[in-house]
């Protein structure tokens, strides 16, 4: 899904982390990074992937469309 977006491989962690619901004291500590650079990674993926906010990026794994219907 996240190749599609032309994500580096630690913006697609990063985005993994997300998607899951993981926090930022959680995703800067399992890949030992500062909440500085989690926050670039998140903004570059959110830019990448034409979104604005976590549960765009659960809509958009999700396949549905913003009024929460499936877009299968």
């Amino acid at each position: 899904m996240f190749d599609l977006f032309e994500l580096s491989p630690r913006q697609k962690e990063v985005a993994y982390l997300l998607a899951y619901g993981r926090d930022a004291n959680y995703i800067s500590e399992k890949l030992f990074i500062s909440k500085g650079t989690l926050n670039s990674h998140r903004l570059n993926i959110y830019r990448k992937m034409n979104i604005h906010s976590r549960q765009e990026l659960l809509d958009l794994i999700l396949g549905e469309d913003q009024e929460g219907h499936s877009a299968a």
